[in-house]
């Protein structure tokens, strides 16, 4: 009972801290954490991180599930469960899979779809009705940070959220695409569709492969929707200075976010 409230009593600094900016005075041990969209799929990435750093334990993809982190309670169980089984928290796995693995959890399918030069678009995907929404998250957002809507509207509409070409489980075969690799790796997914129409949802820089993909399929493109942009005059400087920031992702994430995220090394 000690060692629990003692991991517990950890958790609830961390969450504090690292995920409300210190403004969660009252969070306690069965505050739902999911619900309320404490632990989302960007900060379930850093929390991972720090349960494997702070209590020696590496979550596998199948125990990401809502029942092991509905709240702290929950959570502190399941680490204490794998403290005592070395076999099951041997087992490897990345951050972003044990992601993908949480929205299944809620009924979104997992998907990859192979393209020419050995490369592949991983997406998450719900059931429902046409057309398709196909939700391009920002640059270096994975599929998963759509997962919020997608399962509010799992089983009504039919969604398509895509890892851009070298994020989240996509594989594109080099480290630093540029403009024109996403455009085109994007292309070849769409190409691999049923000739149905599709309504494109884009946020930040997503919107200007949205926009381009809008003007080469436009007979396929039943509406587009862009959020989180604005007009750039001059898309190479644009990207020049985004290849900058990248070199400092502090620098790029307190232009990025109101709120900047904790960087931590995941």
């Amino acid at each position: 009972m000690k060692r629990s409230a003692a991991v517990i009593d950890c958790l609830v600094d961390y969450v504090n801290v690292q995920l409300l900016d210190g403004d969660g005075g009252d969070l306690k041990s069965d505050t739902p954490l999911l619900e309320l969209g404490i632990l989302d799929s960007l900060s379930m990435v850093s929390f991972l991180a720090y349960v494997d750093d702070r209590f020696l334990v590496k979550i596998p993809e199948n125990y990401v599930v809502p029942e092991h982190f509905s709240d702290l309670d929950s959570i502190a169980k399941l680490i204490s469960t794998l403290q005592k089984t070395d076999g099951i928290s041997a087992v490897k796995t990345s951050e972003l899979a044990r992601m993908v693995k949480l929205q299944e959890s809620y009924g979104l399918a997992s998907e990859r779809i192979g393209l020419p030069g050995n490369r592949s678009f991983h997406s998450i995907v719900t059931e429902g009705a046409s057309p398709s929404w196909l939700l391009i998250p920002a640059l270096g957002n994975p599929s998963t940070s759509w997962s919020p809507i997608m399962r509010n509207v799992h089983g009504q509409q039919k969604c398509v959220a895509l890892d851009l070409a070298g994020f989240g489980l996509s594989e594109c075969g080099k480290d630093d695409p540029t403009f024109g690799d996403h455009l085109e790796m994007m292309i070849q997914y769409i190409e691999t569709l049923e000739k149905e129409q599709v309504v494109l949802i884009a946020n930040s820089a997503g919107t200007m492969l949205a926009t381009a993909i809008a003007r080469q399929f436009s007979p396929r493109i039943k509406a587009l929707i862009i959020s989180g942009f604005g007009l750039i005059d001059d898309v190479p400087a644009w990207w020049s200075n985004l290849q900058q920031l990248s070199e400092s992702p502090d620098e790029f994430l307190k232009l990025a976010y109101y709120k900047p995220p904790k960087l931590t090394g995941a």
